[in-house]
């Protein structure tokens, strides 16, 4: 009887050690990926999220269609605005074809390329209506497209947050 009872207790050790350790091997695998993408963001989407970030800042700092008309086109806002669209293009193309496979690192794959789409709309809010002589209409649209970045950015913080404490 105690033999039996010896091997039972030495099974259940044994299943329940295997299973610890596939858990721990797992969740080592997800920090990994999660780690791995977060660098590759940091060397080809972070860098270009700030350029977007200063750009879409000096739109929303002119007050009026003529200094916004006069930076978008006599300071290359014209030119900075076709290069971040062209370089948010690039960015989505290799991030969409980035594999990864755990939740907490597609929740951040989607939410960067939900981002991208946020950050095309705002360029495209400033290079339509740059000229448009109502700026209450321009700054409505502006601002409730800025605003959709802004908690998609707070989105992503919080997805980041879960490794980075």
């Amino acid at each position: 009887m105690k033999k039996w009872l010896l091997i039972g207790l030495l099974v259940i050790v044994a299943v329940g050690g295997t299973i610890i350790s596939t858990k721990i091997i797992s969740t080592k695998k997800q920090t990994n990926e999660f780690y791995a993408f977060r660098e590759y963001l940091d060397k080809e989407y972070f860098p270009l999220l700030e350029d977007t970030r200063k750009h879409i800042s000096k739109a929303g700092e002119t007050t009026d269609a003529f200094a916004r008309s006069d930076w978008y086109v006599l300071e290359n806002g014209l030119e900075e605005n076709y290069e971040l669209n062209r370089r948010l293009d690039t960015a989505r193309e290799k991030i969409i074809n980035k594999d990864v496979k755990y939740e907490d690192t597609l929740a951040l794959k989607k939410n960067i390329l939900n981002s991208i789409t946020q950050n095309k709309e705002v360029l495209k809010t400033v290079e339509i209506y740059n000229g448009i002589d109502d700026v209450l209409i321009y700054d409505d649209l502006f601002s409730k497209e800025v605003d959709k970045l802004s908690k998609n950015i707070d989105e992503m913080n919080r997805i980041l947050g879960k490794y980075y404490e």
